[in-house]
């Protein structure tokens, strides 16, 4: 085939990096991608904000428009799921200061809403949907295994997979999947699909007893 740019050299900020990670269709021809930005900073923070951003394009590429931004941390993944609407999942990556992260349009991108959402850390990295009308979203989050006195905790980061069978709404997700493929060591849910029988299927990352990566 042949390619060519989609006319969007996209930048936040002159001087400043953005990244884009993900990207979505829907039904109607919109074209989403998701990802980050960081902004001009200050002088005490020269490094900028880091930005949610989701980028749309009704014409096939031709031209974008912003239609989410918010500050504190990147978008990484994305999916439309016909008669639900659109899902935007973050961050890439899990860590303590991080909150897993997942944002919903009804109306093609004109008004979002955070549906799920974790304030212990973690990181959603992408989302989809079975044949059955089930969303799903996997990444990594922290599993405490003891709290010590002096309020240090210990664990380790876990793939996690959530599923909603209420169209995403609020507080109608569940952990269906937490999986260590070895005790207190680091796994990571990266990629959802599909199976020809219309179930989904969920791919990743973990590190054996020995710290080799599988």
């Amino acid at each position: 085939g042949t390619w060519a740019n989609a006319g969007d050299p996209y930048q936040y900020a002159a001087g400043q990096w953005v990244n884009a990670s993900g990207f979505a269709a829907d039904t109607s021809g919109n074209i989403y991608v998701v990802g980050s930005g960081r902004d001009a900073g200050t002088k005490k923070k020269p490094y900028g904000n880091l930005h949610w951003l989701v980028r749309k394009s009704a014409d096939g590429g031709e031209n974008w428009t912003m239609v989410d931004d918010v500050t504190g941390q990147p978008a990484s993944g994305a999916s439309f799921v016909a008669g639900v609407g659109l899902f935007v999942v973050g961050p890439p990556d899990a860590w303590f200061s991080s909150s897993w992260t997942v944002r919903r349009s009804l109306d093609a991108g004109a008004t979002w809403k955070t549906v799920d959402s974790s304030p212990l850390g973690g990181g959603a990295r992408a989302v989809g949907s079975d044949a059955f009308g089930n969303i799903y979203v996997t990444g990594a989050k922290w599993i405490t295994t003891a709290t010590k006195p002096n309020g240090n905790i210990s664990g380790y980061w876990v793939w996690v997979t959530r599923k909603s069978s209420n169209g995403g709404n609020i507080y109608s997700w569940s952990t269906v999947d937490t999986f260590p493929y070895a005790q207190n060591k680091y796994s990571k849910g990266v990629g959802i699909g599909r199976n020809a029988a219309g179930h989904v299927v969920v791919a990743g990352y973990a590190d054996d007893a020995q710290g080799k990566r599988h």
